[in-house]
């Protein structure tokens, strides 16, 4: 009885210091969740009172005013960009996440001498600037001397306006961003992969399971929560996408390539209209945490059933 009674009153004492532990780090916590709220909220709250003012050459005036999200509403360029973007993500988040995987898995499944220096080869991509990306791609991609147009001239007979057509230059601007992506998302997606239960895959290959139905049936199902991380990090990057197309294209051509961030950057410095540039990233920003919303939640659904 004695015994019963020390050992249930260790357990409170055990569960007591857990608690008083779990206090300290959550209070420990707090100033990083103060800063973390300044440094996003704050933005936020200076673009939402910027846009209710009145804006002129000269800055912002004190006026309140509602024609600012009236003018971002009704102006076509910032409404065709955020579609353009919604579009590229459709097709080039599922590629995206599709080459990492099959990255990853290669990656994962060779066991050779050396593999790992690999690794670190297929990583080196993610860790250059954004502008010198935009730049090499340009190089290869303009006129008729860039390396990959005079590829396509030898084998087609007819160089490919990579940049200079409205209907291939976007598809420019998604290599040169895939270029920089996808490492990122193989790098994550091969430590989803790692965590896969080996039992499980030699289970399956002692069956019979061909590796097209152990990628299918387990390994997928086992990461699936990484590959709709993976599929809500690019959604997030190509809807704020700036440096690749600027610099590679303009915008253009017809402003096939131009991106919301573009839109605002021009509204604001260029043509001094901080009030509406201020609309619009507010509706770009409630735009894209849709987008992400929704991403989530299929994600959960699928994830659940």
């Amino acid at each position: 009885m004695g015994a019963s009674i020390r050992a249930s009153s260790g357990v409170r004492r055990g569960t007591r210091r857990r608690g008083r532990r779990h206090d300290a780090i959550g209070w420990a916590s707090v100033p990083a969740l103060i800063a973390v709220a300044v440094l996003y909220l704050g933005p936020l709250l200076g673009a939402a009172t910027i846009s209710v003012l009145r804006s002129t050459l000269g800055g912002v005036t004190a006026q309140f005013t509602t024609l600012n999200y009236q003018v971002a509403l009704s102006n076509a360029n910032f409404w065709n960009s955020l579609v353009r973007v919604l579009q590229w993500a459709l097709v080039a988040v599922p590629v995206q996440v599709a080459v990492a995987l099959a990255l990853a898995l290669g990656v994962s499944s060779v066991r050779i001498p050396g593999v790992r220096y690999a690794r670190v080869l297929l990583a080196l991509p993610m860790f250059i600037p954004a502008i010198v990306t935009a730049y090499a791609w340009k190089w290869m991609l303009i006129g008729v001397y860039g390396l990959l147009t005079y590829a396509t001239r030898v084998l087609l007979g007819h160089p490919v306006p990579w940049i200079d057509s409205t209907q291939v230059a976007w598809i420019s601007v998604l290599m040169a961003d895939s270029w920089r992506a996808i490492p990122f998302l193989t790098l994550i997606l091969y430590a989803a992969t790692s965590g896969v239960p080996r039992d499980l895959v030699e289970a399956a290959v002692t069956d019979g399971a061909s590796s097209s139905r152990v990628v299918s049936r387990i390994i997928i199902p086992t990461i699936a929560p990484a590959l709709w991380l993976c599929a809500v990090i690019r959604l997030i990057d190509l809807s704020k996408m700036f440096v690749i197309p600027d610099i590679m294209t303009q915008g253009g051509p017809a402003f096939s390539t131009e991106t919301p961030s573009m839109v605002v950057y021009q509204d604001a410095f260029l043509y001094g209209n901080y009030g509406s540039a201020s609309a619009e990233s507010l509706i770009f920003t409630a735009a894209v945490a849709a987008m992400v919303l929704l991403y989530l939640w299929r994600g959960a659904v699928r994830y659940e059933t």
